[in-house]
């Protein structure tokens, strides 16, 4: 700078006009003059012939210099401080969103750029997020692999990166959509900056524009550190955004929590109160805001839901097999359904019936199913525990009714109405011994339509059925038409209008069901009655009078068979049910025809020759059958 230096006064023989000259340059540069005011001064000067043209011209080159220097200052004073105006707007910015719109904005403005945008690293690929002076949309959204493209140069180097024509610069590997959007964006001059955070590069930072351009140093530092401020502000955005969602899904949580515990305590409170599986329902409908339905079967569902066969099955198709609930969607409702389980039992299914367009509280009404769905299922049990208590009760005195003589009528008509029956009415008994399934046949048993001030109960492996108003043919013929008829082996005795007699008809009917057994009836059904002849093993005298007529007319052959150890009453037996025909006898027996022959000469001995008459073989044969059924009789009474 030579502006009013000494040589050059001395060699222009002018020093008097050296000093006035500099104060005159240097007060127009520090009031700004603009560049015609200096040339105006230089010419001034050297009209005034006090400074050479040549030593003017140079003062005004210096004076030049130092204002474009000067300005230069300026200018990086005022970047400096609009830069750390930026670092604070962004360090306030919390919604990530509007601070990268507020980061490529500042960028632009900063550079004086035609276009600033912004991509972010995920993984393996960098993703242009946000734009500011686009011409289309096709920039924004643009995803490229992250070793491919101009983007690629500045992460693998973490340092910037700037081209003055993107389009003919060969350093950088091109990829084809950055290139399609260079294309429509008109993008000449480039210049891409890390954004770094921690040693870790979270994303690049671009500013373009449509012509080339060089880009120099203070601008790429400037750039720099504007990505830099970014970056912090980025990373202490999402921090804050992870906050503040961790915030509010724990207040989401503790709200879901307190709603849980105070739904439990409204639960609770009616149980206590004695509520049942209504009330229930009724208040879970309260709490949802829609109706709440609770199905065992296809039969408890409402008609509209009955008669659609494919949501009624899915309704209850949501069991213990299932998820831990079902949302049911059709043209007009979204059905939410739980299943209600205690103890790995299935005991039916609660369901919320709403519209199509209410999932919108999908997760509260979830929540109020499945704490409900508990509730329901302690009821049940709790019914179905007192209900068994006071069955099992009902069983104790009807037994007690059946199995012992009582004289007082009045304790007798006491009990029998703790029993469940009428002593004003007649009644018949059933003993029912099931042949497979037990449980299936005590359901068949309940699902029967009987007169009221019916009763069942469980006697060991038998069912006992008191029923009135009907006769014993009656009920023959309802227990022979349903689904106990071949599942049971049925005995039926009665009808009788003293209740004391009951233990009579229960005897009977018990004793029905053994001869049944004995004579190989299973799975049928008869009564007393209906026994004929062998009604005479009912009693202990029938079977005193069986014995005796063994004694008269087998009671020799047994003891030439105890002498002798040849089975005659086998043979004897065997002879008479096969109409006297030796060859199917002999082979039924597994012996030779002789020694069959050998056998009945035995007999003819013992018994006399008319035996084989039809009239005495028929007497003979009823005997055996009577002696054989009497012994299984006493075997399964014993």
């Amino acid at each position: 700078m030579e502006i009013g230096s000494g040589k050059h006064a001395g060699a222009e023989g002018s020093p008097g006009h050296e000093p006035a000259a500099s104060t005159d340059w240097m007060s127009l540069l520090l009031n700004e003059a603009p560049s015609p005011d200096l040339v105006s001064h230089k010419d001034r000067l050297v009209r005034a012939g006090g400074v050479p043209a040549a030593v003017a011209e140079r003062q005004f080159e210096d004076a030049l210099t130092i204002r474009e220097r000067l300005d230069q200052r300026r200018r990086r004073a005022d970047e400096l401080t609009a830069l750390n105006a930026i670092a604070g707007q962004l360090a306030s910015v919390t919604d990530i969103d509007l601070l990268l719109t507020q980061i490529v904005e500042h960028a632009k403005d900063l550079l004086r750029v035609d276009l600033a945008y912004l991509s972010l690293i995920h993984a393996e690929q960098v993703t242009i997020v946000v734009a500011a002076g686009q011409i289309s949309s096709y920039l924004t959204k643009l995803t490229m692999p992250i070793k491919e493209g101009f983007s690629s140069a500045v992460v693998a180097n973490a340092a910037p990166l700037w081209t003055s024509d993107y389009r003919r610069d060969e350093r950088f590997q091109h990829h084809e959509r950055a290139d399609a959007a260079a294309r429509l964006e008109d993008i000449r001059g480039l210049l891409g900056v890390p954004m770094l955070s921690q040693g870790k590069i979270v994303g690049v930072l671009f500013a373009a524009k449509r012509q080339e351009r060089q880009f120099a140093t203070d601008e790429i530092e400037l750039l720099t550190a504007l990505a830099a401020h970014a970056a912090v502000a980025l990373v202490n955005s999402r921090v804050l955004a992870e906050q503040k969602t961790s915030a509010e899904q724990l207040q989401a949580a503790n709200a879901r929590l307190e709603s849980t515990i105070r739904w439990n305590n409204a639960l609770t409170a009616l149980v206590l109160r004695g509520g049942d599986v209504s009330d229930l329902l009724s208040e879970v409908s309260r709490e949802a805001g829609y109706p709440a339905i609770f199905v065992r079967s296809a039969s408890d569902l409402p008609d509209e839901l009955r008669n659609d066969t494919e949501v009624s099955n899915r309704i209850l198709a949501v069991n213990l097999d299932s998820d831990s609930y079902a949302e049911i969607v059709t043209e007009a409702r979204s059905i939410l359904a739980v299943p209600v389980v205690a103890s790995g039992d299935w005991l039916g299914v609660l369901f919320l019936d709403r519209p199509r367009d209410a999932t919108v509280t999908a997760v509260d009404q979830l929540m109020v199913l499945e704490r409900a769905a508990l509730s329901v299922a302690l009821l049940l049990l709790g019914q179905h525990v007192a209900s068994e208590a006071a069955r099992k009760t009902r069983d104790g005195l009807l037994l007690d009714l059946l199995t012992r003589q009582v004289d007082d009528h009045r304790e007798i008509n006491t009990q029998v109405r703790l029993a469940g029956l009428n002593p004003a009415l007649t009644y018949s008994v059933a003993v029912i011994l099931p042949v497979g399934d037990r449980a299936a046949v005590r359901r068949s048993l309940e699902a029967l339509v009987l007169q009221s001030h019916s009763a069942i109960c469980d006697y060991g492996q038998r069912f006992v059925l008191v029923v009135p108003r009907v006769d014993p043919e009656e009920l023959a013929v309802t227990l022979s038409t349903s689904t106990i008829a071949a599942a049971a082996t049925t005995g039926i005795a009665g009808q009788t209008k003293d209740v004391s007699e009951l233990t009579k008809y229960f005897n009977e009917a018990s004793q029905t069901v053994d001869v049944m057994l004995t004579l190989g009836a299973h799975g049928q059904t008869a009564t007393a009655e209906r026994l004929g002849l062998y009604r005479i093993l009912l009693s202990h005298a029938g079977t005193r009078e069986v014995s005796r007529l063994f004694e008269i007319y087998l009671g020799p052959v047994k003891t030439e068979e105890d002498r002798s150890g040849v089975p005659l009453l086998e043979t004897l037996d065997c002879f008479l049910r096969n109409n006297q025909r030796h060859a199917v006898t002999a082979g039924e027996l597994n012996i030779h025809s002789n020694t069959l022959y050998q056998r009945l000469e035995k007999l003819t001995k013992v018994l006399g020759t008319r035996w084989k008459h039809p009239d005495h073989a028929l007497d003979l044969q009823l005997v055996l059958r009577l002696e054989k059924s009497a012994k299984k009789l006493g075997a399964r009474t014993k």
